[in-house]
Parts: structure tokens; sequence; C-alpha cells
């Protein structure tokens, strides 16, 4: 499976915007050619590699040469990713039991790491590995890596989770975006946002898909958003050509 995944994958960017409208972060996703045998639904595949912690380690540890490796490239051509980080989905399995991903993590110049936020769904953890994820997760925060919690509003015991000091981001989950539908939905983000603001973390919003959604995020405090209101995830060689535009216009070219 390995093999065949690093035969056909690659990588693809969704911008990540503050309040402005200004670019501030990218979502790091991977990605499948159309010659690839196992199906075509990334997500479908990661949830089955992580039945397995060897595969999906495997799979963390080539997404992360891979994004060293872009970032690598636009930083030697100057393509302005000054100012901007990289969000890294990292699966809570990789980070509990795998050391080569770790080090390979600590062992990053900082002119890369500086540009790296890892996304974490802790929710996938099995509880005999819980205690190594939170302790693998203190060190890559006290290493200076920002922590982002992945999903938050799906599952259990979310609200303890905002305890966890290394997490400096709180994402919320994309049932909860549609904030100007719903009265319950209003107040029950409004109340995480004051709350995470109170704890000194940011917010964003994804699958944002109408500007009523951005604009009711917005209004309540959300810092960060994220969907195809602005852009779908762009491929590795069309995003050399944002990073180099002056204006970067959410409508990029080159979705994937």
């Amino acid at each position: 499976m390995i093999d065949t995944i690093q035969k056909h994958f690659y990588l693809a960017y969704q911008p990540i915007i503050e309040r402005s409208g200004n670019v501030r972060k990218f979502e790091v996703l991977i990605r499948f050619d159309e010659q690839f045998p196992l199906g075509n639904n990334p997500q479908e595949i990661i949830d089955t590699a992580e039945t397995d912690p060897a595969t999906i380690a495997a799979i963390d540890n080539i997404v992360l040469s891979q994004l060293v490796h872009d970032l690598s490239h636009w930083m030697n051509r100057g393509y302005g990713i000054e100012g901007l980080r990289f969000a890294l989905n990292a699966s809570p399995i990789t980070l509990a039991i795998s050391d080569q991903y770790i080090s390979h993590l600590m062992a990053l110049p900082i002119m890369l790491s500086s540009r790296l936020e890892i996304e974490v769904l802790e929710s996938k953890i099995p509880p005999e590995l819980e205690q190594l994820l939170r302790s693998n997760m203190q060190m890559l925060s006290n290493h200076g890596f920002p922590l982002s919690l992945d999903d938050f509003g799906v599952g259990f015991a979310c609200m303890r989770k905002l305890t966890f000091n290394g997490f400096t981001n709180i994402k919320l989950d994309g049932s909860l975006t549609p904030v100007h539908q719903c009265k319950q939905t209003y107040q029950i983000v409004q109340s995480v946002v004051e709350l995470a603001h109170n704890l000194h973390k940011t917010v964003t919003a994804e699958k944002v898909e109408t500007q009523d959604q951005f604009e009711a995020l917005s209004s309540l405090g959300c810092d960060f958003f994220q969907g195809w209101y602005f852009s779908k995830a762009i491929a590795c060689e069309d995003l050399s050509a944002y990073l180099l535009s002056p204006i970067r216009h959410p409508k990029a070219s080159g979705f994937v």
C-alpha cells in the first residue's frame, strides 16, 4: 500500500484567511492522481490506514518529507512564504508512536519549523496511547510548534481538550459553521469563541461556503476562515504562481 501511495500521491494547499481577507495559512492536504488504484477519496484512505499504526505513520512521514521539499523549493525560489504558516495534519497515532516522525520535526531548521503548525484530531487516539500522545505534543509545543485542535465540536469530552496549553488554535467542526441558520448553533459558537479567546487560543472556522456564513462567523469573533467560499485546495504547481501574485485573490485557479 505504501509503495502505491508514494507513487500516486501529491500535496495540495487550501488557503486559510483572516478577517481582513489576507491569507495567513495553508492547510496541507494529501491528494491522489487519477491512476491511483485504491479510490479517489483521501479521507477514506487515511481512515483505512489508521487501522494499522505502521501504515499511517509511514504515510505521515511521506507527507512531511514532501512538505519540507515543497517549502524548501519555494524558499529557494523566493516565492514569498514569509509570514505564512502551513497547517500539517498529523494522525494522533503517528504522534504517539512514531519516533521517526517526531525526530524529523524536531530536527528541522528554524527557517522551516517556524512555518509549520500541527493539526491533531485527538478523538481518533486509542485510550492506551493517549498519555504518549500528550507527552509528545507537549514536547513539540515546548520546541515551538503551534498545535491546532481539529474538528472541535464532535465526539466526547471536547471541553476537557481545551485545557491542554499546547493547543494555540481551535478548528471548529464544519457542522457548526451554518450559524446564520440556527440560533442554537449561533449561541454555541459564540460561547466557544469567547472561551477560546479567554484561554488565549485563536479560532478557525472551516467549511465556510457562503458569504452569509463568513459574515456571521466573523461577527462572532472567529479569527481565521477556510472553505470553498474562498478557495478549494490548490495544487503545488499552481500555488507557486499564487504565492508570486501581488494580489492573492481568494478565487485562485488550479483547484483540486
